[in-house]
């Protein structure tokens, strides 16, 4: 089937069915899917306002702080400083 004479449904069955594959992608990949489809409807000048792009949630992890005596180990542990 030619990608531009899809149904807006057909759109969605597509998209919800990569968002819940068992090996889904990033929500990075997700993202340019839906820009990358909503680009070529406008080429195409067909309505896109119904791929409109949910919201994806990030997490959000604190970075690991290491304690002076860990980083002094660290550095204690490295032969050659220079390296």
């Amino acid at each position: 089937m030619v990608a531009h004479k899809l149904t807006s449904d057909q759109v969605e069955d597509y998209l919800y069915q990569i968002k819940t594959q068992k090996h889904s992608p990033s929500a990075s990949t997700f993202k340019h899917t839906v820009y990358g489809l909503r680009f070529m409807l406008k080429q195409y000048d067909l309505p896109y306002s119904h791929l409109k792009l949910p919201p994806l949630k990030r997490q959000n992890a604190l970075p690991v702080v290491l304690s002076k005596q860990d980083m002094f180990g660290m550095l204690q542990c490295a032969p050659i400083l220079k390296h």
